[in-house]
Formats: structure tokens, C-alpha cells, sequence
């Protein structure tokens, strides 16, 4: 899956990178899951198809394929999206159009090496290969958003220098080679969010541009809400930071110049329930009680940051 990653950087620094993502991919591919013969032999079933171009249509990542929408349905819950097909309408739980039209015109991704932390099943990996990326690297460790991926990525022509590989960002070696780095909707999944963002900057080469994008909370200069339990019914929530918070943490790591590019309430249009989040159908209406979340904690706002080292 990475031989044409590693044809594009054969003989540059990345190179021996992609050999040890590739080493350490196939050892994760490679350990049990139940679900993972299901997942294979519905990726099986669209090999024969025809692949087509990529294309934006309106809010979706459009496949103008001709597919059993019932093959799709094998990957459910489906959170990132969303996508269109020729005959029907994958309407993912989040609609990630509205996360990119906030932060697009903020970069410029042509020829672009671009590392996506916490990447989900690809969908803004396709956004950045409409823009012209020159390579696009993912680390999604849920083991289902690779098998999604791929599903989709089976179709379409061109985009062999999409990738992903089910790794979470501390397992990879550092590798200070690329243009742009990713990392949204994970930096209060982290226990230490200083080694979150030292290790992402790690991963930038001369004048890379991080995209830091998290839950914040109001306070102090500081200030960081630790839950006690969940919040808005997430586990393994650690760290909510103060806006200032936040650009201190990320200032102290290095970076030198810190810009907010968007600072948003979460909304009921941006994360909604589908048909295609399967059996547990619960979101963002199930987590909030008014203006708060069910916890009583303020609801989800998140703040993306462009950051300079």
C-alpha cells in the first residue's frame, strides 16, 4: 500500500520513514480483530470495479461510481465524510466540508508533503489531493477508518500518494521532512498534551505549518479543564485548555508565530445523527442538555490554530 509513497521520496530523507511506517503498519494489520474478515471481503468486492476520478460536489467528496450501497454499509459507523457516490449519499456523522472550508484558504497545498495526525477514514486527505498535495500521510490507529479508506480509495484514479496507516503519532520515528502537519480533534485525547505537540513539531521541516485544531473552554491564562469522568460523553478526555492556554502551550513548544484561524461552537448541522453511524446512534444532540454538556461542563467549542516554527 506504499509502494507509490515511496517511489515519490525514494533517495530524499523520508525515505527510510516510510520503510519503518510501512514495518510497523503491517504488524499492527497483522494482529487480531473479528471484524477484520468481513471488512476485507467487502474491500474484496470492489476491486473489480472501474475507478473513476475524484471530485467535489457541493459538501462531498464525490466517487462517481456505480456501488452496492450494502458494501458500504459493512464499514458502519462511518464519522468522517462525507462522500457521494453515483447512486446514493454516504452522510457521515460529521459533515467535515464545514471543518475545511475554515481552513483551506489558509494553506496552500500544491506539492505539498503533508503528515495528517489522527487522520479518521481520509476524507480530508481526498480534500487535500484536490488541492494538489504532492503526498498525503495519515496515522489513524481505529483499525476500521484504514479499512474505510481503503474501500474508498479502491475506486478512484490517482491517488496512489494518499495513504494510511493505523498508528497513533508517538509510535512513528521523528522525521522533520514535512511541508504541513495535521492534527485535529486530538490533542485532548493525549495524556501529556506538551508531548503531543513537541513531537508534532518533530515532524515539520524548515517553515512547516502546523494545523492545531482542539476543544477549548473559557478561563485564565493557565487555565485547563481536566474531566472527571467523560465530557460530552468522550472518553478518555485529559486536557480542555483556556484559549491562551492553549497558544501558550504551543509557543513554549517552539512555534513562534501562533494565528487563530477559527473559533467555533460545535453544532448540530456539523456533527448529526445518519443512518450511517450504525447501531449506536447517539451523537452530538445526546451529549448536550441546553447549553451545556450532559456532565454540565460548557459545550464543545473548538478552536483551530496556524502555527509557525
Amino acid at each position: 500500500m506504499f509502494n507509490y509513497l515511496k517511489t515519490i521520496i525514494k533517495g530524499s530523507n523520508l525515505e527510510s520513514f516510510m520503510l519503518e511506517v510501512e514495518k510497523l503498519s503491517n504488524a499492527e494489520f497483522a494482529k487480531k480483530n473479528g471484524n477484520k474478515s468481513k471488512w476485507q471481503n467487502a474491500l474484496n468486492s470492489l476491486k473489480s470495479i472501474e475507478k473513476v476520478n475524484l471530485s467535489q460536489k457541493d459538501e462531498y467528496i464525490f466517487i462517481d461510481s456505480l456501488v452496492d450501497e450494502k458494501i458500504f454499509a459493512e464499514f458502519k459507523p462511518w464519522r468522517k465524510g462525507p462522500f457521494a457516490f453515483q447512486n446514493f449519499n454516504l452522510d457521515s456523522e460529521w459533515n467535515g466540508n464545514l471543518k475545511w472550508q475554515r481552513l483551506e484558504k489558509h494553506l496552500d497545498f500544491e506539492n505539498k508533503l503533508v503528515l495528517d495526525v489522527g487522520c479518521g477514514n481520509g476524507y480530508f486527505a481526498y480534500c487535500m489531493a484536490l488541492k494538489k498535495a504532492k503526498l498525503v500521510l495519515g496515522l489513524e490507529p481505529f483499525l476500521l477508518f484504514n479499512y474505510q479508506f481503503y474501500a474508498t480509495q479502491s475506486l478512484i484514479k490517482n491517488t496512489q500518494h494518499l495513504s494510511l496507516a493505523p498508528l497513533k503519532l508517538e509510535q512513528v520515528p521523528d522525521c522533520p521532512q514535512f511541508d504541513i502537519v495535521f492534527s485535529m480533534g486530538v490533542l485532548y485525547h493525549s495524556k501529556s498534551p506538551i508531548e503531543h505537540i513537541l513531537k508534532l513539531k518533530k515532524m515539520l521541516g524548515n517553515c512547516g505549518k502546523l494545523i492545531l485544531e482542539t476543544l477549548i473552554v473559557d478561563g485564565e491564562d493557565g487555565y485547563s479543564l481536566m474531566p472527571k469522568d467523560r465530557y460530552a460523553k468522550m472518553r478518555n478526555v485529559w486536557f480542555i485548555p483556556s484559549t491562551q492556554t492553549l497558544i501558550a502551550w504551543v509557543k513554549r513548544c517552539g512555534f513562534t508565530s501562533v494565528e487563530i484561524i477559527d473559533d467555533s461552537i460545535t453544532t448540530t448541522t456539523e456533527q448529526r445523527k445518519t443512518s450511517w453511524i450504525g447501531e449506536n446512534s447517539a451523537s452530538l444532540e445526546d451529549f448536550i442538555d441546553d447549553d451545556k454538556t450532559v456532565e454540565g461542563y460548557s459545550r464543545p467549542r473548538r478552536l483551530m490554530l496556524l502555527c509557525n516554527i
